[in-house]
């Protein structure tokens, strides 16, 4: 027997189609011969009948792999809605084709319970036939049985039956086309909406007024079935995939009015109204095909009707999707002959296929044909040929790419509902005839949907073919098992008897071929069952055991070197998917194709390898395979993963067809690139070629909008999102919320993260990485728990986001914690996670934790490197920083502008200006000193080093088109208390389209506090607020009541500080306590040095500068009280240290009062000579350039040269050099040296 384990509805209705067909065929077709089992005949007979089933067997299984192909390619990607695009029908990023039935009576039989087996018979008989559409009535008005019993009151039943149908249709893989309304009284109709607005009281004469009153148009507008929630499924109708199309009505007609303005304004109403609703299905008009009086074609195509439409016109809106025909000659013409009739109907096929292609630009839909077997003479043969041709014409245009996207005849039928039949019904089982054109056509139009086999060679379906008989036999739905003894037993459904299934998917050179596999002999069926058992380890993830297998096999296929090249790439191998792809390019039993050649392409794009993948374009281009779109984006995704962009878009310009695939790569090598704005003018180009976005279109596109930080593009997406109703894609979602987070709209962000139903972890990462980036740590701390909560587990990303914002707020127990959390879910040797834990440690303090974890790591990135070095600069430790930095050059990658950055750094705190020469230079020789962050960190380094005219030759030879080496120049003046040229250098930054900020305005208002320039600084801190939009931070704050100080503006200095947003920190009233103290201002100094020590309790100074202003006061009892304390507290006034460099590196330190020095008593001989020749020697001018200079004797005899530097006066400024802060220190003398004493 089979076992069955089946989950997938899909996989269910093929599974029971196969026993319904094994059990039922052999009524279908008793042979002839055994009727009479005579001795003679019964061998031949026997044999003949086993024939048979061995047959009907074969095309069955080619028909469950055609149902397989499709579901595989279907339903492999995206939301399930179809949409357009340009001509064409698009599932999925797939071309998808139409070969459906009208059945009207669905909604009516699945009202009533007893009834619904024959629905879902139906619908499972017509998927087993591969028909995909099924248009019905979403309408009863009024009368007997209705949906609608008055306007706005339903028949929940009727209701209920619709429900029921939508859920079969989903359970068996089709799509429904849904009318609102009928013209015709059958069913109630326009005539229905009419009568009942004349029971309102309206005066209406016709039924056409249908079209024109408003109380009718607000009836048709209320119709309920766009927004109603299925019963069964739980899903509203307008967000349900199931449904391919709304109709505005079944064959819409306007007699009275046949200039067509009537209807025309009717449909432009409705459209735009139901698009309003519902942007994500598709919408037609429903219209029979009828020219109207804007068309010649009126009176020559026309079959002498006149009902008000216009076919060009009506479907010109924009807001209908797609256009329909229909068709029915033997009606139209009554009294022609069928080869007449068979000629207009040739004519009108064609014609309006040749006007949808060359006016509308829109898919055409033959949405109903048929033939009435009520008509004299009917033989199903005349529906057969009537068929063929409506079929040939729709094939013959979408086989070159044209408008015609399939056909839906009229009308399918079951057993037992004789009441509907109108004489053009079909019941598949009994009319197998027709049955077969029908089935026949499935297959050639989805052959069509795989777009590449348009251009592929005829190998490449067969191996197509044998992956889909793969998939049936491991399924992760299924586990078949099929015994040699029942298969020999069965056989399969009777109406497939005379169709050339397996013609249909493999050509006919292919078949003639002697070498070609027979797909039903018994060694080709063994191999599909070890296929089956090599795709099952590779699945599982099991490659030893796969590659094992894979090694011992006797014979090999395409299907068995694809499943094995296709598992290490799953597996993240590429490398040895590329090493077995060689192996396979030499066996000569093995034919290539273009599925083969794509998974080598991704493998070298995963790889980059880029040699071997530029072997495989010229192999493609010279097989033209190249030709084929699968193969041209492989190509082309190979190139930008290699980074070669420009060669990567090449291939893109080259190409003869792209999809949204196509466009898709090249846009996300782009924006992967860097080259977001390109990126983003692709992204245009595909609107403009009327390429419809997908899900990942969008996403890549919002990610070069959120890099660029273009919110107005943003937002323009995000209008193109909402309109194809993609919003709520998870990845679409992400990407949205990203990109207003990085456009500073977090509240935007905020907001759409919270309307998401399920949040996954890129969208909750995503918000946590946002929150912290915005120096909300706290918020982005406590979302982790929550996401925990939801069941969402983190993941490597997750982790460094949440640790980085634990560092950002140093909370050193928070960081361990999470720390052993990542030690027990095993992330630690993840880079990201490490690179965060180490920063954690280095801005907690612990630079010996952090060095311990770099130290651990068994690989490390720029990003570890640049982290540690970073973290032991921040800290202080220079020696540590300089031996990781030299250890990086020797042992890691070459040093990054962030590393470089982070050592310069520690060469201006601990004014090592060699080093920094050094590292200047060394930034030259690799090419770096042009970067972002290089120039900006150069100039800080000169300025803290003292060298300010060096920092000024820095800026002047970068291009400075940042704000960031504006802002270290105008900080490096300030220091040097060259405030004139800092405010001049600001004053110069609009001239360079730049625009200050935050720090630029520290900058310039610390140079005003430094040269008591209140009135300028007053006008810049408000010009910041005006002018420049940037809001004040404590820092410009405390610049301001410094200056304010500085001026001795006490009061206004006080005021400020009320009125700062801010709470006030240890520089505000430090800055408050020297003015107080340089003003004699006892009690504002007291109030300040209260506040200083009640913030920092350890702060020697600050006790120090109160004892002495108390003393000043003459209040001594206060000042002893101070002493007190800080006797009692331990407070130690911290001593100022002092450093010179000597001889070789070497560095001589010492503090004021230092006694300690091992040359201590010449030290303090020599500062004792400083001091008297500051206070004592005088200046004898020689002349413009001479000085003289007196000799000091020391005590061992020998002379100081004492230069008259001290009480220089400089001619410029007017200042002693003894007295001018530009001078930060004196040296005694340049590396002094004793031989004599050793």
């Amino acid at each position: 027997m089979l076992e069955l384990r089946i989950n997938s509805p899909y996989l269910q209705y093929i599974i029971i189609i196969s026993f319904t067909s094994f059990i039922t065929c052999s009524n279908h077709f008793p042979p002839q011969d055994l009727q009479t089992p005579t001795k003679h005949t019964r061998k031949r007979n026997s044999k003949t009948y086993i024939n048979q089933k061995k047959k009907h067997m074969k095309q069955h299984l080619a028909l469950i792999i055609f149902l397989l192909l499709q579901r595989n390619y279907l339903l492999a990607h995206g939301d399930d809605f179809i949409r357009t695009n340009g001509i064409h029908f698009m599932l999925n990023g797939v071309p998808f084709y139409a070969n459906g039935f009208n059945a009207y009576w669905l909604m009516y039989e699945a009202s009533d319970l007893s009834s619904r087996p024959k629905v879902s018979a139906t619908l499972r008989q017509a998927a087993s036939h591969g028909l995909t559409i099924a248009r019905t009535w979403a309408f009863s008005d009024g009368g007997y049985r209705p949906l609608q019993i008055s306007p706005g009151s339903y028949n929940e039943q009727m209701f209920k039956g619709l429900d029921f149908v939508v859920s079969e249709a989903r359970r068996y893989g089709m799509k429904l086309i849904f009318s609102f309304v009928n013209n015709f009284d059958d069913f109630g109709g326009k005539k229905q909406y009419v009568n009942w607005a004349r029971r309102r009281g309206q005066n209406l004469h016709s039924a056409d007024d249908f079209f024109t009153n408003s109380l009718v148009k607000s009836f048709y507008k209320n119709h309920s079935v766009i927004n109603r929630r299925n019963t069964i499924t739980g899903v509203i109708y307008k967000n349900d995939p199931t449904i391919m199309a709304w109709e505005l009505m079944n064959e819409p007609r306007c007699t009275s009015d046949p200039s067509g303005r009537t209807i025309q304004a009717w449909i432009q109403e409705m459209a735009s109204y139901v698009k309003s609703i519902d942007q994500n299905h598709l919408l037609e008009v429903g219209l029979e095909g009828f020219y109207g009086q804007s068309s010649t074609r009126m009176t020559g195509i026309n079959p002498g009707f006149n009902f008000g439409t216009d076919f060009i016109i009506n479907n010109l809106i924009h807001e209908i999707d797609f256009a329909t025909v229909h068709s029915y000659p033997d009606i139209w013409l009554p009294n022609s002959s069928e080869q007449k009739r068979h000629s207009f109907l040739n004519k009108w096929l064609n014609t309006h296929i040749q006007d949808a292609e060359a006016i509308l630009r829109k898919p055409l839909l033959f949405a109903e044909f048929g033939k009435s077997s009520k008509d004299r003479n009917f033989e199903p043969s005349q529906r057969d040929r009537l068929f063929y041709l409506v079929y040939s014409r729709i094939y013959k245009s979408a086989s070159r790419g044209g408008v015609a996207a399939g056909g839906l005849f009229w009308q399918l039928l079951a057993d037992g509902l004789d009441s509907f039949q109108d004489g053009c019904g079909i019941i598949l089982d009994k009319d197998r005839s027709t049955a077969n054109v029908i089935a026949h056509e499935a297959f050639k139009l989805y052959r069509l949907s795989l777009g590449y086999l348009q251009q592929a060679p005829v190998s490449y379906s067969y191996t197509e073919i044998e992956l889909a008989r793969a998939d049936l036999l491991t399924s992760s739905n299924m586990a078949l098992s099929l015994r040699p003894s029942i298969t020999r037993r069965l056989y399969s459904n009777s109406c497939l008897a005379h169709v050339d299934i397996l013609g249909t998917l493999i050509p006919d050179d292919r078949r003639k071929d002697p070498t070609t596999p027979n797909l039903h002999d018994s060694s080709l069926i063994n191999m599909l069952e070890l296929n089956s058992q090599l795709k099952l380890l590779t699945k599982s993830g099991d490659l030893k055991t796969a590659r094992n297998m894979f090694d011992t096999l006797p014979q090999r296929d395409e299907i068995t070197w694809t499943t094995m090249i296709a598992g290490y790439i799953s597996s993240s191998d590429p490398s040895e998917a590329i090493s077995l792809f060689s192996k396979m390019w030499v066996d000569p039993d093995v034919v290539m194709d273009p599925f083969i050649l794509s998974l080598a392409l991704k493998a070298c794009g995963l790889n980059v390898n880029l040699g071997y993948g530029q072997g495989l374009h010229g192999y493609s281009i010279k097989s033209s395979f190249i030709r084929s779109v699968f193969v041209g984006s492989s190509v082309l995704d190979m190139y930008m993963k290699n980074g070669r962009v420009l060669e990567g878009c090449s291939v893109f310009d080259e190409m003869p067809s792209r999809n949204v695939v196509s466009w898709t790569a090249v846009i996300t090598g782009l924006v992967r690139a860097g080259l977001h704005s390109r990126g983003l003018l692709y992204f245009s180009q595909m609107w403009k070629n009327g390429v419809e976005y997908d899900s990942y279109t969008f996403a890549i596109a919002l990610k070069a909008c959120a890099d660029l930080e273009l919110l107005h593009n943003g937002k323009e997406i995000h209008a193109r999102i909402l309109k194809r109703g993609v919003e709520t894609t998870t990845y679409v979602a992400n990407s949205l919320s990203t990109m207003y987070n990085k456009c500073g709209k977090v509240e935007y962000g905020s907001f759409l993260f919270e309307s998401m139903t399920k949040p996954d972890v890129v969208s909750w990462t995503s918000m946590i990485t946002t929150y912290i980036q915005t120096g909300q740590e706290k918020q982005g701390i406590n979302s982790f728990p929550r996401m925990r909560a939801c069941g969402i587990s983190p993941n490597e990303y997750t982790y460094a986001a949440v640790i980085s914002g634990v560092a950002n707020i140093a909370n050193l127990e928070w960081g361990q914690q999470l720390h052993a959390n990542v030690l027990l879910v095993g992330l630690a040797e993840s880079l990201s996670v490490a690179n965060s834990i180490m920063t954690m440690y280095s801005k907690c303090g612990l630079p010996d934790s952090a060095l311990e974890i770099f130290r651990q790591m068994t690989a490390r990135d720029i990003i570890s490197w640049s982290t540690i070095i970073a973290g032991h600069s921040q800290l202080g430790h220079a020696e540590e920083a300089f031996e990781l930095f030299s250890q990086m050059r020797k042992e890691g990658p070459r040093p990054t502008e962030f590393a470089l950055s982070s050592v310069l750094s520690v060469c201006g705190s601990m004014a090592i200006l060699d080093q920094g020469k050094q590292l200047h230079a060394y930034v030259l020789s690799v090419g770096l000193d042009q970067t972002a962050m290089i120039p900006s960190s150069l100039i800080n380094m000169y300025s803290k080093c003292g060298c300010i005219f060096d920092a000024a030759k820095v800026f002047s030879l970068t291009l400075n088109d940042d704000i960031v080496s504006w802002t270290a120049m105008i900080n490096g003046y300030a220091e040097h208390g060259l405030s004139r040229e800092a405010i001049e250098l600001f004053e110069r930054i609009p001239d360079a389209g730049l625009r200050p900020d935050s720090v630029t305005f520290i900058g310039v208002l610390g140079a005003c506090s430094h040269a008591g320039l209140l009135g300028l600084g007053s006008h810049y801190f408000d010009s910041m607020i005006e002018k420049y939009r940037i809001y004040p931070c404590k820092e410009h704050y405390g610049c301001m009541i410094d200056l304010f100080c500085r001026a001795g503006r006490l009061e206004e200095a006080e005021r400020m500080m009320r009125e700062m947003p801010f709470e006030k920190d240890v520089v505000v009233w430090s800055s408050m306590l020297r003015a107080s103290r340089e003003c004699g201002d006892v009690e504002r100094g007291r109030v300040a040095a209260e506040e200083v020590i009640r913030l920092d309790p350890e702060c020697g100074g600050t006790h120090v500068t109160l004892a002495n202003m108390y003393a000043c006061g003459g209040r001594w009892k206060e000042a002893a009280g101070v002493r007190r304390l800080m006797r009692w507290r331990g407070v130690v006034k911290e001593p100022g240290w002092s450093w010179v460099k000597v001889k070789e590196d070497r560095v001589s330190a010492f503090v004021a009062g230092d006694r300690n020095h091992p040359r201590c008593e010449e030290v303090y001989g020599v500062l004792g000579l400083v001091y008297c020749s500051s206070e004592e020697l005088s200046f004898e001018e020689v002349d413009s350039s001479v000085i003289k200079t007196p000799k000091v004797p020391l005590k061992d005899g020998c002379y100081l040269l004492s230069h008259a530097v001290l009480n220089r006066p400089n001619k410029i400024i007017g200042v002693a050099y003894k007295n001018d802060p530009t001078i930060m220190a004196w040296e005694l003398m340049n590396e002094p040296r004793c031989n004599s004493h050793s």
